[in-house]
């Protein structure tokens, strides 16, 4: 799908965009021109080092791998080292191959726990014991050959590496779409069947998008967001405070910001970090930003006076739209993206976006092709509900007749988020006709 000039392509033939929408393009450019301006030269400075640090470090750890399939040339305890950089327990398997099955296995789990909790210090950890043993422990088992033969140094060992990620995918979509139908909740750890972040940004959003507020604030009264934020400040930080919001937590602080549950000096740390984090916002969890909850977090604060043009700076550049897709999170510490965004949340966060003119309607013209297969499906879960929902706003917000007809097929959800999206379309469609 691509964007150019006023005509994008959406599907066998080409969507013009009407007029309105051209003209509102021009004046939010002219005002993100304005907002540019407004940034202080020393913080550009700082992304600009730590961006330059973050490559450099990238360039040192390519050379790494490059140099771990030893067509450099190494002496074979440097290899196995290398290797242990690349991926812990890669060079144990001729060793001790359950060693090396638990060190690897141990090492993606470490990584799923930075991603998903900022538990970087276990990630660290893993490396360092693969990095002992390979240096210290591991026995050579490469030895010249009779007749002082040459020994030629191989790396089959990647071939593991590939059977290994083939094999973990397969079990994970697997467990994935099996499992739950298996088991009932229940029986399930509650840690497993219960996403606080989801629960706080239904609670943010249905403040946002005209839900009830007494049902936010039901949300928001339940004891497992919080025992959730002191186990993140507790394996993450290493952090026991009385008050777990400080640092992180960002669709929960914005959730009690909206809702009016936030104390005086709750909204006094949350300005004060929000003005000292590079990305203008809290962390979603430690190290880590997601559009969605900066973007809810930017909202609040927007309520409370706050202009948070950091943040808008950060999602027109940082977070920007690439190829049709914004990124899944923002690394704090080294404003590098990653991954790409669900499509529902992409939706969802920059329709709050577009309405508050930090952004045009290029989102929409990514999305549209997106929104329109899964409202011509059948499929009913939670994230093609919310996708389906959002392209029935945004459809009304770009004036797209024939996306209007065709989302407006689906108008029964069981979500509370999808349902207030629903809600807003028919508002925005009753306030167009006025």
């Amino acid at each position: 799908m691509f964007t150019a000039g006023i005509c994008s392509y959406g599907g066998d033939r080409a969507v013009h965009r009407p007029r309105s929408s051209r003209r509102r393009r021009a004046r939010q450019d002219r005002h993100s021109r304005e907002k540019q301006a407004l940034i202080n030269p020393d913080y550009l400075r700082r992304i600009r080092r730590r961006r330059a640090l973050s490559m450099g470090v990238l360039g040192v750890w390519l050379a790494v791998e490059f140099a771990a399939f030893g067509l450099l040339g190494a002496d074979e305890r440097l290899l196995a080292v290398l290797r242990s950089l690349v991926l812990p327990g890669l060079p144990l398997f001729e060793w001790q191959p359950l060693l090396g099955s638990a060190l690897m296995l141990s090492a993606l789990a470490a990584v799923g726990a930075w991603l998903r909790w900022g538990m970087d210090w276990l990630l660290v950890g893993v490396f360092l014991v693969g990095l002992w043993l390979a240096a210290a422990v591991m026995p050579l088992h490469h030895t010249p050959g009779a007749g002082g033969q040459p020994l030629v140094t191989a790396s089959h060992e990647f071939t593991l590496v590939l059977l290994m990620f083939a094999l973990l995918a397969q079990l994970r979509t697997f467990f994935a779409r099996l499992l739950p139908g298996w088991l009932p909740q229940s029986l399930l750890p509650d840690a497993w069947t219960f996403d606080a972040n989801d629960q706080a940004r239904l609670a943010a959003l249905g403040c946002l998008l005209g839900g009830s507020t007494g049902a936010a604030t039901k949300r928001l009264a339940d004891a497992r967001l919080w025992r959730r934020a002191r186990r993140i400040n507790a394996w993450s930080r290493g952090r026991f405070e009385a008050d777990p919001l400080h640092r992180a937590h960002a669709p929960l602080r914005a959730a009690l910001a909206l809702a009016g549950q936030s104390t005086s000096l709750q909204l006094q740390a949350l300005r004060s970090e929000s003005n000292r984090a590079l990305a203008g916002v809290p962390d979603t969890e430690p190290t880590w930003v997601r559009p969605l909850d900066g973007m809810l977090v930017a909202l609040a604060l927007a309520q409370q006076g706050e202009a948070s043009l950091t943040w808008r700076w950060v999602w027109q550049h940082r977070l920007a739209l690439r190829h049709g897709r914004r990124p899944a999170a923002l690394h704090s510490p080294t404003m590098l993206a990653i991954g790409a965004a669900p499509l529902w949340e992409q939706a969802v966060a920059a329709l709050l976006a577009f309405e508050q003119g930090w952004c045009d309607d290029q989102d929409w013209w990514a999305l549209r092709s997106a929104c329109l297969a899964a409202a011509a499906g059948s499929a009913s879960d939670v994230a093609t509900q919310r996708l389906i929902a959002a392209g029935q706003v945004w459809a009304r917000q770009s004036d797209d007749a024939e996306a209007r007809q065709i989302l407006g097929r689906r108008s029964e959800f069981s979500d509370p988020l999808a349902q207030w999206l629903a809600q807003r379309a028919r508002r925005t469609s009753i306030d167009a006709r006025d």
